[in-house]
C-alpha cells in the first residue's frame, strides 16, 4: 500500500488513540511499509503471510525477532488480552489479525484430539484451528468485559480471503 494512503490506524492514532496491530501484517516488508511506519503503536506478528503456527522465526515485536513457543494463535490472544488490560485511560484501536485459518494448515495436539472423530486429516485440522481462534476470540471478548471496555468498544469480524482450497475441507462457493 502506498505511503501515501493513509491507514485507519494513522486517523485514529492522530485523534488520540493508542493503536497496536497484533498479527498478520501483509501489506509490506520494507521499513517504510512496517506498521508502526503506518500509525500502529505497538506490533506483535510477522510480515508476511503464511506464517508457521509452531516456528518463532518472523515473529517480531516492534522490530525486534521474539522467541515465541506458544501456539501462534494463542500468543495473539495473549498478546491481545495485554493490550487490552494495558488501556485505561485512552481509548485505542486493536487490529487483531489471526493468520489461522490460513495455510499451513496446523493445530496443536489437544484441539487435534477434541476432533479425533473427524476421519479426513485435512479436516480435523481445520477443525481444531477454527477452534484455537473462536477460544481465542472469546478470551479477547471476555478481557473487553472484565474492564469494562466492552460497553464502548466497536467489535468487527472480517475475513480476508476466505477459507482454505483444499478438496472436502472448506467450500468458498455457493453449495
Amino acid at each position: 500500500m502506498p505511503t501515501s494512503e493513509k491507514t485507519i490506524a494513522d486517523h485514529l492514532k492522530a485523534g488520540g488513540y493508542k493503536t497496536a496491530l497484533i498479527g498478520k501484517w501483509h501489506l509490506g516488508s520494507e521499513p517504510e511499509f512496517h506498521p508502526q511506519q503506518r500509525g500502529f503503536d505497538e506490533f506483535f506478528g510477522f510480515l508476511g503471510g503464511a506464517h508457521d503456527y509452531f516456528n518463532d522465526k518472523g515473529i517480531v515485536r516492534g522490530n525486534t525477532p521474539v522467541d515465541e513457543k506458544e501456539y501462534l494463535t494463542d500468543a495473539f490472544a495473549r498478546e491481545a488480552e495485554e493490550f487490552i488490560g494495558k488501556q485505561k485511560e485512552s481509548p485505542f484501536f486493536l487490529y487483531l489479525a489471526f493468520n489461522a485459518v490460513h495455510t499451513p494448515m496446523q493445530a496443536d495436539d489437544a484441539r487435534l484430539k477434541k476432533f479425533a472423530h473427524i476421519e479426513d486429516k485435512q479436516r480435523r485440522t481445520y477443525a481444531a484451528m477454527m477452534s484455537a481462534m473462536d477460544d481465542a476470540i472469546g478470551r479477547v471478548l471476555a478481557k473487553l468485559k472484565a474492564t469494562g471496555a466492552d460497553k464502548n468498544t466497536l467489535v468487527m469480524f472480517i475475513s480476508d480471503n476466505g477459507g482454505p482450497t483444499m478438496p472436502g475441507v472448506t467450500v468458498n462457493g455457493s453449495l
